[in-house]
């Protein structure tokens, strides 16, 4: 089983061979529905575009900029149902027609925020199969973990902050060589329901545009109220850096009768006219459901909800569940998620087809033309369909849809893998089974970890916490957690995209829940990871170093790894605090004790870069500059691109000490590497050095 529930991406923009109930679409699966025999309500097939030609026109000024090398950003604004997927397709369809390469990733309807990064996953699947050819090995290897293929040998574990870094590079880095030929236009749908991920990166793309002819359209709505100040947020930095804004307005009573005229077949009425604004005031996709449920008999529901369901009242019984199922997955669902959850629920001689070509008939869903999906015609009609429903069915749709996802093999770690994890997740929670719901969380955090998706790992860590903490124990399926490695795991995360003060909280509770009794080599590394996130926070010196000394009373005595990363985190801890004899005692046995218990690169390239300015700071600079310059050699060895940096800058600081031109050229040096590496200005500064 492959199907997952996915936000519909993107929109069809031309017709293709019909299946049994398929509807052929034009334009926007959103709105209009153009159909091309008559329809429902008796709209038939109507290629019209009116009230959006300004709006049209920045979009081709915009469009001319591009065509000069010059990226760009615009932000069409609107609320649901205004017209701002019609207002994109149609110019899609223009520089689509001139020659442009375009791609379209929209965000998921359901529990915003949940799938990571999943707009921009979009883009990368539309631009290619081969994005990451030519890239540099690490970014490379960035856009491997994004997409979920196979990563090189060696770097299936943790990703640190330079990951991150780097794959917000090498996104701009694909966009740069797919628009070195023909212009590129990419196009980011529904940002009010963007994670935090993709919200990072748009806001580094607009900060860092690639070079070359590429142009950015994003689509947002600005009623969307219970999204906090999420949206709002984004498009304020958006604009701050350059973003052009569009508010679409409704339509005015001119540019109605022309929609009408097109829906309809003929010119409507002066009554209907007014009837139908009455009606809708103007929203484009109110108008079309108003024709449709029965403006030409003079017969209008009441109430917006009754109008976004009046599709759906006079289906039969098999054809409401299907369309309440496909509410509960989410805008659009694949069709073979769809068969087989309907087969668990009514057996293998369940009807479906019928009942799906009842739901296509009456215009409630679309069969998304090559892409084997079932979609809404509107997230509002989702919104509607899904708020009709019983709690009782809500709940045993959710439930089924988890059974049937979890179903999948384990640990598919494949494309989608990361997706997949995330929505079974939401499926066992929004089912009320807690138990289940724990399990996911913890998978669906590693899977965002390795995604790179920090923040959406954090999420799924502390809502595994909190059930936690109702359930009174841990899931039976996840023996091999403990609480404390759950706050641990979010700590990480929360540090990795830059909220220490969090991390400093679940590291503190991961503390707390841990024995150092029985773990005393984990407790120890508990209070050394919770020294750096106080000093990256900014905390007092006294916090900081008390923290690397407790690590090292805990920490047993040997040749291992985790001996020699905490005594040369207590050195740097009093390196950084200026007591350079100190850190020397303590470096030095931490360099012996990696060496001897073959401890990974760029554990032995830390200890040597802090024992280099140590020594170079009691008078020992040329034995500082070598072990500083062995630093550098081992780190371009490792795993940890963060460190390779620090050596860097280290090197740096010790030459200033005797060769101040030589200093200035291994800081250039750095520099230069960073822009080869596409982390140039990505890494935070307060993470350099030290």
């Amino acid at each position: 089983m492959t199907g997952v529930p996915v936000a519909a991406g993107r929109r069809p923009r031309s017709s293709c061979a019909q299946r049994p109930g398929e509807s052929r679409v034009r334009g926007s699966a959103a709105w209009p529905l153009w159909r091309d025999n008559a329809g429902v309500g008796g709209i038939r097939g109507a290629a019209v575009f009116v009230g959006r030609w300004y709006e049209l026109s920045v979009l081709r000024e915009a469009w001319i900029s591009v065509g000069g090398g010059q990226p760009c950003w615009v932000l069409a604004g609107g609320e649901a149902g205004i017209g701002k997927t019609r207002l994109v397709t149609e110019f899609a369809d223009e520089v689509s027609a001139e020659g442009a390469r375009v791609a379209i990733g929209s965000c998921p309807p359901v529990a915003p925020g949940l799938v990571p990064f999943a707009p921009v996953v979009e883009v990368l699947r539309e631009l290619g199969p081969s994005v990451a050819q030519g890239l540099a090995r690490g970014c490379a290897e960035a856009i491997a973990r994004l997409l979920e293929v196979e990563l090189p040998a060696g770097r299936s574990g943790m990703p640190g902050e330079a990951d991150r870094a780097r794959l917000l590079a090498a996104v701009r880095a694909v966009l740069e060589r797919k628009c070195s030929g023909a212009p590129l236009l990419v196009v980011f749908e529904d940002l009010h329901w963007a994670d935090a991920s993709t919200r990072e990166v748009l806001a580094f793309l607009a900060s860092q545009p690639p070079r070359g002819r590429v142009m950015f359209v994003g689509t947002y709505r600005d009623d969307q109220r219970s999204e906090g100040q999420r949206v709002w947020s984004l498009v304020d930095r958006l604009s701050r850096l350059g973003a052009r804004r569009l508010d679409l307005p409704r339509l005015r009573r001119a540019d109605l009768e022309g929609l009408l005229d097109g829906l309809l077949g003929h010119r409507p009425g002066g009554t209907m006219v007014d009837a139908v604004l009455s009606r809708s005031e103007g929203s484009p996709f109110l108008v079309e459901e108003l024709v449709a449920a029965g403006a030409l008999s003079g017969v209008l529901p009441e109430g917006l909800r009754n109008l976004l369901l009046a599709r759906t009242m006079d289906l039969p019984e098999a054809a409401r569940q299907v369309v309440g199922l496909a509410a509960v997955a989410g805008l659009a669902v694949d069709d073979e998620l769809l068969e087989e959850v309907w087969r668990a629920a009514y057996g293998p001689s369940a009807a479906l087809p019928g009942a799906l070509r009842r739901a296509v008939a009456a215009g409630v869903l679309i069969c998304v033309a090559g892409q084997r999906r079932y979609a809404f015609r509107h997230a509002l009609v989702r919104e509607a369909v899904y708020d009709d429903m019983l709690p009782v069915d809500r709940s045993r749709w959710h439930r089924e849809l988890a059974c049937c996802l979890a179903r999948a093999p384990a640990g598919g770690q494949g494309p989608g893998y990361a997706a997949r994890a995330a929505w079974t997740a939401h499926h066992w929670l929004a089912a009320g089974h807690r138990e289940q719901a724990l399990a996911a969380c913890l998978v669906a955090g590693q899977a965002a970890e390795q995604t790179l998706a920090f923040g959406e790992a954090a999420r799924h860590y502390r809502v595994a916490a909190r059930l936690w903490h109702e359930l009174g124990a841990g899931p039976a399926d996840a023996s091999s957690w403990t609480l404390s490695q759950v706050f641990e795991h979010a700590a990480q995360v929360s540090y990795l995209p830059g909220n220490p003060q969090r991390a400093i909280a679940e590291a503190s509770r991961a503390i707390e829940l841990s024995d150092s009794g029985l773990e005393p080599a984990r407790a120890g590394s508990l209070h050394e990871r919770r020294g750096r996130y106080r000093w990256s926070a900014g905390a007092p010196y006294d916090e900081t170093v008390r923290d690397f000394a407790t690590a090292v009373e805990l920490v047993p005595d040997g040749p291992a790894p985790a001996r020699a990363r905490v005594l040369a985190a207590m050195g740097q801890g009093l390196m950084l605090g200026h007591q350079f004899g100190e850190a020397i005692a303590c470096t030095e046995p931490a360099l012996t004790i990696a060496r001897a218990a073959g401890a990974p690169p760029e554990v032995v390239a830390h200890a040597l870069s802090t024992l280099g300015v140590s020594r170079a700071c009691t008078g020992g600079i040329t034995e500082g500059v070598r072990l500083a310059e062995e630093s550098v050699r081992l780190a371009a060895r490792g795993s940890r691109t963060e460190e390779l940096y620090r050596a860097r800058a280290n090197l740096s600081c010790v030459l200033m000490l005797e060769d101040l031109p030589r200093a200035a050229l291994v800081a250039l040096e750095g520099a230069r590497a960073a822009c080869r590496d596409g982390l140039a200005s990505t890494l935070r500064p307060d993470r350099a050095g030290a």
